[in-house]
């Protein structure tokens, strides 16, 4: 299946000379996957302040009177932002029906306090830090005198233009001239797009229909304009945002598929023994063409084959933006894409040769979309040309069956949340089951954009193995303080460094063919010594492939494969799994901050850290998982626990929380994660994302008290040293939650995982849940007696665990719930006699199944929140 999309319309001709004379520094094939490429852009800006304000000190930055803008932060108490006057709104103008303010609340936000907004007419359009709401209603001036109100002020104009508009790499003297720029607006309401077309036209803005396609949201207007037109567009009452969108990316560039299932070259492939390849699973890869004609992802040892449905590597090979179903191999002898897609997928085993060049997930296939124009310079230097949006290629693969792509490339400035990052975060929020990969960049500091956004993966980097510790790539952070990168894959190798036979291949070795098309007889020529991101990026992705197929075979919770129990993971469990699974590189060379989580990420992923397969010593005893990643989850004030029974301490216990949030850089939806020890207190008190320096995360007795307030992860790793066995607690609280999915009654979904020396199966569920047909009840009661009954599980290991508290308690908005005594713990059947009718007392009851030595739920109460365990509980 090939098919191609031109909608970036024609490419400007450049002039090889003078694009090579103006560019900063000097690309040559040797370099091509260096960190910053271009042309020197012209500063557009016309004001002497701005496109950035400046922010609070960091004393301040979590403050509940600051707002957090991209444009800069303030303190409500204060002035404000300092903008030029044709970027504010005259009180005049902030007072008309329709303009758009800001309203501070009160936090943690409920939906009750949204609803006075609500019911004062005000429309709800966004979410900033801290607390704060972009609305827009017929008397703005009022919302100041809500109950529940902090502040209101407009948002200004100055306030909805990106700072970094202007700054997108490119290699058109036109584009970096900055005279006219191509940008998009987002609209507070789609309905408006008509009228706010016709108004930019009357801007002189070149309006760009053919841009937007189907496949997005409705709420974006393509066009170019000069920058005096693009500054009046930010003033108009239905923008919400004016963004530069870049037609020009950048590239960024084998024991790995060892190193990545063990941990070590010569740990073996656990995942791959087991049967777990990727082979339920197709991957897009975004890239600069596919030479299908390799022996790699090729149909036969003969024959490239035609891509589609039957083909044995490549499902489909589509051209977008300026790619042209071409490669770069007969020009520069080597082709990024073909390095790519063969790092996730590539396969010749399959054709009955040996193995040593496989991808991660060598069963796996791919939806490649190629980017890349095959013309002499974008050959030398790896420059790309994709469409304005993505949005249409995240949905060819969806598609197709995928939930994973990759994206090995820098469109947008490096440290900027930029259009493609907002995007990629905005399509995450709407397909919960999907997630991107995108290279972190190889140097400096910042993060390559897209990778800056959140709610999906940036890769890192790292050396292979014996030199796993040294550090490849981009340091972070990303915008807004956030973690980048995500987690780090291999990435470089040391060129000569390692001995033959186990390092006999360099990280990203690849098999190119000698010609530019992609059809014909497979050649079998491999290309050593690239280095990259691009390449971690990709491995990471392939990796994911072995996590989506590890529970689609069905392998949680028996730790072996069983139809029955297979299942289609969210995006968010994914994620997690990859988090849970990295190791901190000790000692780490070329980290900015050695040993601390914000600069190698949750460290070099490791699958047999997290992935259980039953009989392997080389992966962790037991894992559990909730995934409601795609089901209701979270509202502000309530929580979720999980009882986890550690029999076995050696291994420490490894626990990550992921949800996938509303796109924007910062923070809008916030939860958090709490591990709590069978003793209880700060000394089994363990907090998400509170790490020392070291591998494991340290106790609020050792000072990990703080909250993650940027992060859309929280993750706890507690020393074995530290690690009790008995029950252990996992909380997952919904801290502040102002926007959570109307598709799931507005709360937050989430994922969890956990993995360590404890049995797999999962605790029982609740029994008689609100609503059940079988609801506890009292069935025959004597002077002295009561006979109580409850809904009878199928599970044959289950026992009941019968307790009662007191009404006074109740009355007294607590629990007071305990085991009754030792007839009432383990019982077999699903009833119960309790010698209590004359003793006086008003009491309440519950009753718990019991499973693998924990108790399951015991339900929720009237606001939602979960019940907590009897005290004390049965044995």
């Amino acid at each position: 299946m090939i098919r191609h999309d031109t909608r970036t319309g024609p490419l400007r001709a450049l002039a090889v000379g003078a694009m090579l004379a103006a560019m900063v520094g000097t690309a040559t094939a040797d370099d091509r996957f260096g960190e910053r490429r271009g042309l020197e852009r012209r500063d557009w800006w016309p004001y002497a302040s701005g496109p950035h304000y400046g922010e609070v000190p960091e004393t301040l930055r979590f403050h509940p009177r600051v707002v957090r803008l991209p444009v800069g932060s303030f303190d409500t108490r204060g002035r404000g932002l300092e903008l030029p006057a044709p970027l504010r709104l005259a009180p005049d103008q902030a007072r008309r029906p329709g303009a758009p303010w800001l309203v501070q609340l009160q936090g943690p936000v409920t939906e009750a306090r949204k609803a006075a907004l609500r019911a004062a007419g005000a429309t709800i359009h966004g979410f900033h830090p801290v607390n704060t709401f972009v609305v827009r209603a017929a008397a703005p001036a009022r919302l100041a005198t809500l109950p529940g109100v902090l502040w209101a002020g407009p948002y200004h104009p100055g306030y909805r233009i990106e700072p970094a508009l202007g700054r997108a790499p490119t290699l058109d003297p036109a584009v970096a001239a900055n005279e006219r720029i191509f940008v998009r607006v987002r609209l507070f309401d789609p309905g408006d797009r008509p009228g706010v077309v016709d108004r930019l036209r009357g801007l002189g803005a070149a309006i760009d229909p053919a841009t937007y396609d189907e496949h997005e949201p409705p709420d974006r207007i393509y066009f170019r304009a000069a920058p005096p037109a693009i500054v009046a567009a930010a003033r108009f009452d239905e923008v919400s945002w004016v963004e530069e969108v870049s037609l020009t990316g950048f590239t960024l560039n084998a024991e790995t598929k060892v190193f990545m299932q063990s941990g070590f070259v010569n740990g073996g492939t656990p995942l791959w023994d087991a049967g777990v390849d990727g082979s339920t699973q197709v991957v897009g890869d975004m890239d600069s063409g596919l030479d299908v004609d390799t022996i790699l992802v090729s149909e036969t040892a003969l024959d490239a084959g035609t891509p589609g449905f039957s083909h044995r590597k490549v499902l489909a090979y589509s051209a977008w933006g300026g790619g042209d179903v071409s490669t770069c191999a007969g020009t520069s002898g080597y082709s990024h894409g073909t390095n790519t897609t063969q790092c996730a997928v590539g396969n010749r085993t399959d054709l009955g040769l040996n193995g040593d060049l496989e991808g991660i997930a060598h069963g796996a296939k791919v939806v490649f979309q190629d980017i890349g124009p095959s013309d002499f310079i974008c050959c030398l230097i790896g420059c790309l040309s994709p469409p304005a949006s993505l949005f249409g290629m995240y949905d060819e693969v969806l598609a197709s069956g995928g939930h994973l792509t990759n994206g090995s490339f820098a469109i947008c400035d490096y440290g900027t949340y930029g259009g493609a990052a907002f995007d990629a975060d905005q399509y995450a929020w709407d397909h919960k089951s999907f997630l991107g990969f995108f290279s972190g960049g190889n140097g400096g500091g910042g993060n390559a954009c897209p990778g800056t956004n959140k709610n999906n993966i940036s890769s890192g980097g790292h050396f292979q193995d014996p030199f796993q510790n040294e550090f490849y790539g981009s340091t972070g952070p990303s915008p807004d303080g956030r973690m980048g990168p995500t987690v780090l894959g291999p990435a470089c190798d040391h060129a000569g460094g390692n001995l033959d036979p186990e390092f006999n291949y360099n990280t990203s070795a690849s098999i190119q063919s000698s010609d530019n098309d992609i059809t014909g007889t497979p050649s079998s020529s491999v290309n050593e010594g690239s280095c990259g991101t691009s390449f971690s990026s990709p491995w990471l992705m392939g990796a994911a492939a072995l996590i989506r197929d590890y529970f689609e075979k069905g392998f949680y919770p028996s730790d072996a494969a069983n139809g029955a129990d297979a299942f289609s993971p969210s995006g968010a469990l994914v994620k997690a799994a990859l988090i849970n699974s990295g190791d901190f590189m000790s000692g780490c060379v070329g980290c900015a901050n050695p040993g601390l989580m914000g600069s190698m990420g949750m460290g070099r992923v490791n699958l047999s850290n997290t992935l259980a397969i039953g009989g392997d010593a080389r992966t962790p005893q037991g894992i559990r998982v909730i995934d409601r990643g795609m089901s209701e989850g979270l509202g502000t004030g309530q929580s979720f626990e999980e009882q986890l029974e550690i029999l076995d301490t050696a291994a420490g216990l490894r626990v990550t929380l992921v949800w996938v949030d509303r796109p924007g850089s910062t923070l809008t939806n916030d939860l958090r994660l709490t591990v709590v020890g069978p003793a209880g207190g700060a000394a089994e008190t363990y907090r998400g994302n509170n790490f020392g320096s070291g591998a494991y995360s340290i106790s609020e007795a050792a000072g990990g008290t703080s909250e993650d307030l940027v992060n859309v992860f929280e993750s706890v790793r507690i020393d074995p040293a530290e690690l009790a066995s008995g029950t252990w607690t996992v909380r997952v609280e919904g801290a502040n939650v102002p926007m959570g999915d109307p598709d799931y009654n507005d709360t937050q979904p989430f994922a969890l995982i956990a993995a360590g020396g404890f049995d797999s199966s999962p605790l029982p569920p609740e029994v008689s849940p609100a609503g059940s047909g079988q609801p506890l009840r009292a069935t025959a009661v004597t002077v002295a007696d009561v006979t109580w009954e409850w809904e009878a599980l199928t599970d044959p290991a289950v026992t009941y665990s019968f307790y009662r508290g007191t009404i006074d308690s109740l009355r007294a908005a607590s629990y007071d719930h305990a085991m009754i005594d030792g007839t009432q713990c383990g019982l077999a059947g699903n009833t119960a006699t309790v010698g209590d009718a004359g003793d006086g007392v008003d009491a309440y009851y519950l009753v718990a199944a019991r499973k693998n030595g924990s108790d399951g739920s015991l339900g929720q109460d009237s606001a939602g929140a979960d019940r907590p365990a009897a005290d004390p509980v049965c044995p």
